[in-house]
């Protein structure tokens, strides 16, 4: 794990926290974003996951060759000495959160503003939400935005998806 916590790994643990859930943050530590994995910089993935984060362990005759990946973690050019270099794919719209092999992505979350039109995880969430009045569209289906977060000093005063915050 990381000795350290990035922006990125302080942004998804609070917004975990807000959510009461840390699933998808944990999840997010095993994941690429095609830079390195998450827990190489944040330090949070260690002390608040539940959830085993093993450093690859080597195994068979040859030590120096052969490593033992933890899931969603590749080692692709056969060095013990540097690890499990890759994790899952990055996918336009969306983390990708479990991934067969570093080139296939078989679950994903959707970015904030995007949504999954085909159910195909290989080209990520593809299709740009529609645009809420003082919001920021966090979930939306078709041409309709479902769950949104008004702006700081607005609110969803009469309930109706269709204009926003007022």
């Amino acid at each position: 794990c990381g000795t350290y916590n990035s922006e990125d790994c302080a942004e998804s643990y609070a917004i975990a926290e807000q959510r009461g859930s840390t699933t998808e943050f944990c999840q997010k530590c095993m994941s690429s974003d095609a830079i390195s994995l998450l827990r190489d910089r944040c330090q949070l993935c260690c002390e608040k996951c539940s959830m085993s984060i093993e450093t690859p362990t080597t195994v068979g005759v040859n030590a120096s060759r052969e490593i033992d990946c933890p899931p969603n973690s590749f080692n692709l050019d056969g060095d013990a000495a540097n690890g499990c270099e890759v994790g899952c794919p990055k996918v336009p719209g969306a983390n990708c959160l479990e991934c067969p092999n570093p080139s296939n992505c078989s679950r994903m979350i959707c970015a904030d503003n995007f949504y999954d039109a085909d159910g195909n995880e290989s080209n990520g969430c593809e299709v740009l939400c529609p645009g809420v009045n003082n919001a920021v569209c966090k979930k939306c289906e078709q041409d309709l935005c479902t769950v949104f977060d008004c702006q700081s000093g607005f609110f969803d005063a009469d309930w109706n998806v269709q204009n926003g915050c007022e």
